[in-house]
């Protein structure tokens, strides 16, 4: 499996997802990464746990601790951050293939992902409601009646301690707005720990196999305040975030002898700007991007071509 981290915080969410943001306030966290390299003569695909990972119909070679990303670094103004990937215990088989390859300019991506963690582990939601405007909406980790995502087997936790949730109890259901729009509450699985609104409040679901694979929450006491809930099955967790995107630089190889260890440099798309183009006004510079164009062909013949403007009187 891949590594798990105890304890981690992160204190800036941004554009991530609401699952996301409940998993980054658990107690463990089983990050992975997932590298995409479109070689010239195919894709290769590796992601950091072991065995072969299928995800969006696509299939990622387990490459264990073997596979290494470097530290990614953000600043305040615009600027080109490139990463290096690394592979390491690599045959020397392989490493004649690798060298073979057009690599440079080549496009690369690393996406950071979870994967579902133990059946006792508890991932925990924060829940609020809003004030303002009407009917009044859930807002699951600052997602306002956005769509949330459990896994059937495992337990999840809706915190309903914050004061906006007095009288609003959150519920699910097979219907879409639940008891007000003709269904029931669904309540295999649920339980609920103390009241709405009050210090330590939550509702708990352990969501059964048997869920279907859209359900929805609502408001027990409100109409068209909840939203859907995703029920997946997946191994890895929806949906991973892309941390960098860019194109391949070049190829490090350090040989021991029996295995090698590769560092691939990648830069960020925003090189690009720092290349110097240079581009003339000739035929020869034209049909590199148009090679039918004859618009230039003359351009040598008539750059010293004296003409006469006009009549002589």
């Amino acid at each position: 499996m891949a590594n798990e981290y105890q304890g981690s915080r992160v204190p800036s969410y941004r554009n991530l997802n609401p699952l996301y943001r409940a998993l980054f306030r658990s107690d463990k966290l089983h990050p992975v990464i997932l590298v995409t390299a479109e070689f010239e003569t195919e894709t290769l695909r590796l992601w950091s746990g072991y065995d072969t990972l299928t995800y969006d119909s696509n299939a990622y070679v387990g490459a264990g601790t073997l596979l290494s990303v470097s530290a990614l670094s953000e600043s305040s103004d615009i600027r080109a951050n490139g990463i290096t990937v690394g592979l390491s215990g690599i045959s020397t088989t392989i490493i004649s293939l690798a060298l073979a390859e057009n690599l440079n300019k080549r496009n690369i991506a690393v996406d950071l992902a979870f994967i579902a963690g133990d059946s006792d582990e508890i991932v925990n939601y924060q829940t609020r409601v809003t004030q303002s405007g009407s009917p009044s909406k859930f807002v699951i980790e600052n997602s306002v009646a956005g769509t949330i995502v459990v896994k059937a087997g495992d337990t999840y936790r809706f915190y309903q301690d914050d004061l906006t949730n007095t009288n609003h109890d959150f519920r699910v259901s097979t219907t879409s707005n639940g008891t007000h729009g003709g269904g029931s509450q669904y309540t295999t699985g649920w339980s609920s720990v103390g009241t709405a609104g009050s210090a330590g409040a939550y509702q708990q679901w352990v969501v059964p196999a048997a869920a279907n694979s859209t359900m929805y929450y609502y408001d027990s006491a409100v109409s068209g305040a909840g939203g859907t809930i995703s029920v997946i099955s997946d191994y890895i967790l929806p949906t991973p975030q892309t941390v960098f995107k860019g194109l391949m630089d070049k190829m490090d190889i350090s040989d021991n002898g029996d295995t090698c260890t590769v560092a691939l440099k990648c830069e960020n798309f925003l090189a690009r700007l720092l290349e110097v183009k240079v581009r003339r006004y000739t035929t020869e510079d034209q049909k590199v991007d148009y090679p039918n164009d004859k618009g230039l062909d003359f351009v040598v013949a008539i750059q010293d071509q004296e003409i006469a403007w006009g009549s002589v009187t």
